[in-house]
């Protein structure tokens, strides 16, 4: 597939992102990771990034990309070989 393709694909599988502002069933609402009330800029709001209702499934995207980092898991065979893996990525909460 070439580049275009790839993206193509990749954009018809997209799924809308939902921010706070999607959110009705609460007031209050922070990121469950860092409790951080504020939005902190376009490049970093607070998104549902689950099926989790009210303020426990808002993360802010900064946050949901740490923790999927933290998810990756390397083992080191060699000098020149090295696997990653990734522990499951779904939410502890509503799975």
């Amino acid at each position: 597939m070439t580049p275009e393709e790839i993206y193509q694909e990749e954009l018809r599988e997209a799924v809308e992102v939902r921010t706070a502002a999607d959110c009705e069933d609460s007031d209050e609402k922070h990121c469950r990771f860092c409790w951080s009330e504020e939005e902190n800029s376009i490049e970093d709001p607070l998104i549902l990034a689950c099926k989790c209702r009210g303020s426990v499934g808002l993360i802010h995207y900064s946050c949901l990309k740490n923790w999927i980092a933290s998810q990756r898991q390397m083992k080191q065979y060699s000098e020149n070989v090295t696997s990653y893996y990734w522990k499951k990525f779904e939410c502890e909460i509503c799975k």
